[in-house]
């Protein structure tokens, strides 16, 4: 079967049915997020809650997933934000995706609600809904060996919801094979709200290449840039966590401290947490998505203590970052068991920890006091607390019901003092490290569509200090590597959603492209990899024209589903007010003036009206995005 010859799945929970269609109709958005957007703009009505049946929760696979190129494991998960009611999509390592590309399903599009528990079952091309009341009230790792078991293969990949996306927890998301998250926009509890445990698969077909050779030849080129690149070679010796948690290799790479409070941890802190430490006692081996060349993942075993057998795939900068310094927690194996809970029983690290230390800073301030917590008693770097709040939440016991609200809206119930202390962008929780001293990468997680995430368009370009050489090369931008300066990351930012937008729309890993390093996968080899599998004849210019098109379709949903505006792209007040207390980052703040002005820049290189942020007409129909703009002119949001 050809990578465009796959078939996209429409299943009705609520009929009980599933109907076919072929990919390729919708070629023009390539693949992945691009198509499971498209379709979300198009079918999902404007006024409707996300977790009301009539929401699209969309799975799809990007237009290489499944192919000898490298990382091509990833799987977008798109649908309505519960946090902000706006555009969400979530994006999944693992196996699954290329299982279900190798099944002849490229995309399957979810609506309605069964009347009692469900779950897919994949294979052959064809999607089937099977009963899963007995799935029901199990975590994810219980409902994976137990679809395994009853149909009888091992090598079946399930992606499931956990008690947090049962309960329908705000921040409850999916988790594929144990420990990959499909983590943003509470996904989990939109399939939660569906009465859909899991979806499972198991491909036994091939996938051809319209140029083998060709794609070959290039995939030698491309592996010869990974092992002459630095970056890849420190993901390699130090895993993802290594590279930029507990301080980096370094112990110098910022961090959230204490609900984003600060982002520097002190020096005997983060050495308990060091990821050395990590891996001398805990990892046994390194672990891989699917044609991975990093291996950036590892498995960990705890030996001794009260955790002792606990074993586990881990552990992700952003769960330390999360479970570790956003909270004070210094204790290593808390934070491991911290993201054995997560997994389990399917939570984001990130709006989970957003919403813990939101909780504790109002505690400290006395804002709350154990009559509202339920006599607990919310102290940082309690590890102890740590373990029992996860369970409160997912079950939504006590105190927990209103911490299972999100951030924002946890806020709202306890009154406007809290409120200046909720971390969240458009209501979305945040824990985010440097977005102080990155000016660019806080720009890139404000704007984002999906709210709040550095997936979008946050460039890497600055932490990783890029040359102004290199920097005007690449994005025309020679500040792109200084995160002290404002000036270019407006349009450094632009450029970066759209590229991002190509590197989903074909399911390759970000940690491969240029996001990582500019000697890297650029839209040239995208292009060139896509015109090697497809036989189409593209460009990395018009790769990115699509992926401009495709964006600026997510942004129309949220404008028309989330009401957003131009303030809704400024940063929670801390960031201009609270400046970084002490070590190297010291002093560093965010200028209200000179965001304004680089919001500015932002809005000109995606064409869009500066003074409100909204879209034009003109800058759409450039676009060929007609049925977008007529859309917003209806709603009087298109100018």
């Amino acid at each position: 079967m050809k990578t465009t010859e796959g078939l996209i799945a429409w299943v009705d929970l609520s009929k009980g049915f599933v109907e076919y269609e072929k990919t390729v109709k919708y070629k023009d958005y390539i693949g992945g997020r691009g198509v499971g957007s498209y379709i979300l703009f198009r079918d999902v009505p404007e006024k409707i809650h996300p977790l009301n049946p009539d929401n699209l929760i969309t799975f799809d696979t990007g237009l290489l997933t499944g192919t000898p190129a490298p990382a091509s494991a990833r799987l977008s998960v798109c649908t309505k934000n519960v946090a902000s009611g706006g555009f969400s999509f979530a994006n999944s390592g693992s196996f699954f995706g290329l299982e279900l590309k190798l099944a002849g399903i490229d995309h399957i599009i979810v609506k309605g609600k069964a009347s009692s528990p469900v779950y897919l079952w994949i294979s052959e091309g064809k999607v089937s809904i099977k009963k899963a009341d007995h799935l029901w009230g199990k975590d994810t790792w219980e409902t994976e060996c137990t679809i395994r078991d009853e149909l009888k293969d091992p090598e079946i990949r399930v992606g499931s919801i956990g008690p947090a996306g049962e309960n329908l927890v705000t921040m409850a998301c999916i988790i594929f094979d144990r420990n990959r998250a499909a983590g943003w926009g509470g996904c989990g509890a939109v399939l939660g709200s569906k009465n859909l445990k899991a979806l499972a698969v198991r491909g036994h077909g091939s996938l051809q290449l319209e140029s083998p050779q060709e794609f070959m030849g290039l995939m030698e080129k491309l592996n010869k840039r990974f092992d002459n690149s630095s970056i890849i070679d420190l993901f390699r010796r130090y895993a993802n966590y290594g590279t930029s948690g507990g301080g980096g290799i370094y112990g110098t790479t910022p961090q959230a401290v204490k609900n984003m409070t600060d982002e520097f941890w002190s020096e005997e802190k983060t050495a308990k947490v060091h990821p050395q430490i990590f891996k001398e006692k805990y990892e046994k081996r390194r672990m891989a998505c699917f044609g991975c060349p990093l291996y950036c993942s590892g498995f960990y075993e705890v030996r001794e203590g009260k955790y002792k057998d606990l074993k586990l795939e881990a552990l992700k900068t952003n769960v330390y970052r999360a479970m570790g310094s956003n909270l004070d927690i210094s204790d290593s194996e808390t934070i491991l068991k911290a993201n054995d809970l997560l997994d389990r029983y399917g939570m984001n690290c990130d709006t989970v920890s957003a919403v813990i230390a939101w909780a504790m800073e109002i505690f400290e301030k006395g804002i709350i006091d154990k009559k509202t917590t339920g006599g607990l008693d919310l102290k940082w770097g309690d590890g102890e607390l740590l373990i029992n709040l996860l369970d409160i939440i997912a079950n939504r016991r006590g105190f927990g019901d209103i911490l299972a609200k999100g951030v924002y809206r946890a806020s709202i119930s306890l009154g406007e003092e809290s409120q200046k202390y909720a971390m969240h962008v458009k209501k979305h929780g945040m824990c985010e490290q440097a977005v102080r001293m990155n000016k660019g990468w806080a720009l890139g997680i404000m704007t984002a569509t999906v709210a709040g995430g550095h997936l979008c368009g946050a460039p890497n370009t600055e932490q990783k200090e890029l040359s102004p050489e290199k920097g005007e090369r690449f994005f025309n931008v020679p500040e792109a590597g200084d995160g002290s300066s404002y000036k270019g990351k407006g349009k450094l930012v632009s450029w970066f959603e759209k590229y991002k937008m190509i590197a989903d729309m074909t399911g390759l890993c970000s940690f491969t492209t240029y996001w990582i390093d500019t000697d890297l996968i650029g839209p040239d080899d995208f292009a060139e990899m896509i015109n090697h599998a497809t036989g189409w004849d593209l460009t990395g210019e018009r790769l990115l024209e699509i992926g401009e098109k495709a964006y600026n379709i997510e942004k129309a949903f949220n404008t028309l589903h989330g009401n957003f505006k131009r303030e809704d792209d400024r940063p929670p007040v801390k960031l201009f007010d609270v400046p970084v207390a002490s070590g190297p980052f010291a002093g560093a703040v965010l200028d209200p003036e000179k965001w304004e002005t680089m919001l500015d820049e932002y809005y000109s290189s995606h064409g869009w009206d500066i003074e409100t942020g909204f879209q034009t007409k003109k800058g759409l129909e450039k676009l060929d995005l007609h049925e977008v703009a007529e859309k917003l002119k209806r709603a009087g949001k298109l100018l």
